[in-house]
């Protein structure tokens, strides 16, 4: 049986982190909020159905999964954010799947490259590959 499995990207809910490196409030949505058409036939879509939600609240997640299923698709890949020594950013969504008996199919894949500020050259959030103890402890994070 075939399935549809949708990437789910965690980038919309504050951090402290991009509150110091991006300004006070910022998610994903800042960007898309803040998006400029390049020619008369690019459409810049905006959220319908659930807004410009925030990812902090595990609510939002269940009425997504629910909408998910209204449609078809079997589960999510939930993009993570390892760095290394137990450096975790972007990890409301997560947390929410481990600790909550959300009632969803998921898989994660690891988002395992540096963080930098491309504009101005700057390294926000170093990915370090510490050997196998550190991916050991990222394996058992993950673990409901």
């Amino acid at each position: 049986m075939k399935k549809i499995i949708a990437y789910y990207l965690p980038q919309y809910h504050e951090t402290p982190e991009n509150n110091k490196w991006w300004g006070q409030g910022f998610t994903e949505w800042t960007n898309i909020k803040n998006a400029v058409r390049y020619s008369r036939k690019q459409t810049i879509r905006k959220p319908t159905e659930l807004g410009y939600y925030d990812l902090s609240s595990c609510d939002i997640m269940e009425r997504q999964f629910n909408l998910a299923k209204e449609h078809n698709i079997s589960g999510f890949c939930l993009w993570t954010y390892w760095f290394g020594e137990g450096k975790k950013l972007l990890d409301a969504p997560l947390r929410w799947m481990l600790e909550k008996d959300l009632a969803v199919d998921y898989c994660v894949a690891w988002a395992n490259h540096s963080w930098l500020n491309k504009t101005k050259g700057i390294l926000l959030q170093e990915q370090k590959y510490l050997g196998e103890k550190d991916y050991e402890d990222f394996f058992d994070y993950m673990l409901p």
